[in-house]
């Protein structure tokens, strides 16, 4: 049976408190070939915002959520919910997870509970702007012969504002947000492919994969900085890995991003008060040699 293609998975780091910290969990998804981690707050912590960001930046993660804001019936759940915002942005974090927490003491309004959250949300965001999103994708995994496996898959997507409230003030910085704006993040082609052959020898087995990703070209920030528009790229990553007869060990040479594409994981724009646009990189190409031991049974 063919491995998971650990570079589609994304480490909720809760699951792993007991092992490791929030820095030996960067290091594991790195090691590993996992490419999206979600911390939790209370690891962010310990480790440190900005020594989280500089280690997640390079290791070259995505932050794919950070857990959690929200638990709007506790006392101080503004303050807090606008650090986790902070947080979020510092991490370049695809989305802020919410707990919003549970009815208050005595109450089983639940509607009420319900408004509490939207009531709760209300104060540190705002529905200024509609938007259309819509697409497809699509997924193939073939296996063509004994010890091959095929992967491909394909995704369209458009996305588009369809309306801005004109009470609102869109101009926030140099520039203005306007309807023909890109919306962030949203590429309107992406392709993977992945093609894995295990062959089984009498002391263990050798397991060859490579993987390549197609992103079409986006915009890291609402206002469509051109410092921050990411040209379409392509990543190619290539391993090899040797499995002991028993299953107890593992070595693997791999290659990352092996074309050295150049490319942008997030963005900041301040151009009216600090002058300044900030980018963080993907990484570049690298080569590594990775040791697995199981121990027990």
């Amino acid at each position: 049976m063919a491995s998971p293609d650990p570079a589609r998975l994304s480490l909720n780091t809760a699951t792993i408190r007991e092992q490791w910290g929030l820095a030996q969990a960067i290091d594991g998804c790195a090691r590993h070939g996992i490419r999206g981690i979600a911390p939790w707050r209370d690891q962010l912590a310990a480790m440190g915002v900005k020594e989280a960001a500089r280690a997640i930046n390079a290791h070259g993660l995505t932050v794919t959520g950070l857990c959690r804001g929200g638990f709007f019936t506790a006392k101080d759940w503004q303050d807090d919910n606008r650090r986790a915002i902070e947080e979020a942005h510092a991490l370049g974090a695809q989305c802020l997870v919410l707990v919003v927490g549970g009815l208050p003491a005595g109450s089983k309004d639940l509607e009420g509970a319900r408004n509490e959250v939207n009531d709760g949300i209300a104060p540190v965001t705002r529905n200024a702007a509609k938007a259309d999103i819509d697409g497809f994708e699509l997924e193939l995994s073939a296996v063509p012969g004994e010890g091959w496996l095929v992967h491909a898959g394909i995704g369209y997507l458009n996305a588009e504002y369809t309306e801005l409230d004109p009470s609102e003030n869109f101009t926030t910085d140099l520039l203005s947000l306007l309807e023909d704006n890109k919306l962030v993040n949203t590429p309107e082609w992406t392709i993977n492919t992945g093609l894995q052959y295990a062959a089984n020898l009498s002391s263990g087995q050798i397991i060859t994969r490579v993987n390549y990703s197609y992103t079409d070209d986006t915009y890291k920030d609402a206002l469509n900085f051109p410092q921050l528009h990411q040209d379409a790229f392509g990543l190619l990553d290539a391993f090899i890995t040797y499995v002991s007869d028993k299953g107890n060990w593992e070595a693997s040479l791999f290659g990352k991003n092996l074309t050295d594409e150049t490319y942008i994981l997030s963005g900041f724009a301040n151009g009216l008060t600090q002058g300044r646009v900030s980018a963080n990189l993907g990484r570049p190409r690298e080569w590594g040699v990775s040791f697995k031991y199981l121990f027990g049974e």
